[in-house]
């Protein structure tokens, strides 16, 4: 099934994140520059050896295991970065932080709205992550049309975690066809299992998708994208944008 989208503006996908730009060189601010030093929070999970080698570049030194054990890294210039879980980082953000650094599916759920958040996918390895609809393969609608059609009366299966950011988005795409998200079928991660848990049911599943190969693997494959989404955010605060 061939379809065009639209890329919707990420500013009006959804009223309750609004993104902000004001610091869009921040990636380039993470390597060494005459800047005051600054600490930067990262969550577990969000450095990759692609971004480590990057920033390796630039003189930061990672300690031998860093992904695995690691917690903090420097710079010569006195920069800092802390591993540490995402709830911490957001409680002592302003304060221990001048900036954090949370993946899409983080920033979903935390729901920030009064923080500037700046996306940075591919200057520092990140990637790019996309929200996407998906059904099982042996249901797989044969045309737009057909989609559409299903979708009006089908079972949508959200992350329970990201169910506020989810349904907006989902409205944002398909409200010509779904009006309304009443009751969505809710689970705690393993969101390719719902097709199979209600196996007489027309049941498609809203969740963020990476590589799409933990989909695939469980019978499911992409209908449509709902919106495209950066691999990460950079977090901060709007005091530290006028420091």
């Amino acid at each position: 099934m061939k379809q065009e989208r639209e890329k919707l503006p990420y500013t009006k996908q959804c009223p309750d994140f609004p993104y902000f730009r004001e610091w869009q060189d921040i990636a380039v601010e993470l390597t060494p520059t005459t800047r005051p030093p600054y600490t930067c929070g990262i969550s577990k999970g969000e450095l990759g050896n692609g971004s480590i080698a990057k920033l390796e570049e630039q003189g930061w030194q990672f300690p031998a295991g860093f992904r695995q054990r690691g917690l903090t890294a420097s710079n010569p210039i006195g920069n800092a970065v802390f591993k540490m879980r995402s709830e911490d980082l957001l409680i002592n953000l302003g304060e221990l932080f001048d900036f954090i650094i949370l993946g899409a599916d983080k920033i979903l759920n935390a729901q920030l709205q009064d923080n500037p958040l700046i996306p940075i996918g591919s200057p520092l390895g990140f990637g790019e992550s996309k929200l996407c609809c998906l059904t099982r393969t042996d249901r797989f609608p044969e045309t737009l049309e057909e989609f559409y059609e299903r979708l009006a009366s089908a079972t949508i299966t959200l992350d329970r975690n990201l169910e506020a950011a989810a349904s907006c988005l989902f409205l944002d795409r398909y409200q010509t066809y779904r009006p309304e998200l009443k009751n969505p079928f809710l689970l705690s991660g393993s969101l390719e299992a719902a097709p199979w848990l209600r196996p007489d049911e027309d049941v498609f599943v809203i969740d963020i998708v990476n590589t799409g190969t933990t989909a695939q693997a469980n019978g499911l494959a992409v209908v449509d994208v709902v919106t495209d989404i950066p691999g990460a955010f950079l977090v901060t605060t709007k005091k530290r944008l006028k420091d």
